[in-house]
């Protein structure tokens, strides 16, 4: 996954401890390059009949700008 979206494995494992975070940018590469639910990258669950209520509400603090920022960008796409 890590050469399919332009990262070393060593940062890999870093996000899969933890002691690293994907970004905004990264988390959408992988949605477009792999087909990745954000949702699941972002709370660890998959989004399938499931509101974007819940998704806030189960979504991990530190993580609630991701979702914040991806709510702003839908709404400019769907102008």
């Amino acid at each position: 996954m890590g050469e399919r979206l332009c990262r070393q494995r060593v940062f890999d494992c870093e996000i899969e401890n933890g002691n690293q975070r994907l970004s905004l940018e990264k988390i959408l590469l992988a949605y477009e390059k792999m087909d990745l639910d954000p949702t699941y990258l972002l709370t660890g669950e998959y989004a399938y009949n499931k509101s974007l209520a819940e998704v806030f509400r189960n979504c991990p603090k530190e993580k609630c700008t991701y979702l914040e920022q991806i709510q702003l960008d839908l709404k400019i796409l769907c102008k």
